[in-house]
């Protein structure tokens, strides 16, 4: 899926975080995004939508990647088209011509859910664009943070 968005408004700070090419390092920043996203003052179960999509957007980029290891971003934002609070995550590598597709899961196969399970958690909001500088991609997910 490629959708275009306008970036969203940032409405607080954020982290980045480059991932060498170790999948191991997959809980490094799951870990830096839980502490992020409880700073942020976000419940317990915004953040554990935010751990799922981050988990399976870096697994895919790591998959994917050819390079010597991925971003990955969260930051707080006002989300499109209702200026909604929400989390942005956006995920780079370097894979420019492989770019997502969500699939729908094949009950018996041990993948291929990732981004499947992110379209359910987002509703439908995330994509995917060619990065201007030419080296690889981004994945983005925009998660909407209930008004409480």
């Amino acid at each position: 899926m490629i959708r275009t968005v306008t970036s969203p408004n940032r409405t607080g700070p954020g982290i980045m975080r480059l991932l060498h090419n170790d999948p191991h390092k997959i809980a490094d920043v799951r870990c830096d995004a839980e502490k992020w996203a409880a700073d942020q003052g976000l419940m317990s179960d915004v953040i554990d939508s935010v751990l799922i999509i981050v988990s399976e957007l870096a697994t895919n980029a790591l998959r994917y990647a050819a390079g010597p290891g991925i971003f990955v971003q969260l930051c707080a934002v006002r989300l499109p088209p209702d200026d909604a609070c929400g989390v942005w995550i956006e995920v780079w590598d370097d894979a420019r011509d492989v770019m997502p597709d969500r699939q729908e899961p094949d009950h018996i196969a041990e993948s291929g859910r990732g981004l499947f399970i992110v379209d359910q958690i987002t509703g439908g909001f995330w994509g995917a664009y060619a990065r201007r500088d030419g080296k690889g991609k981004a994945v983005w997910a925009g998660l909407k943070i209930p008004a409480t």
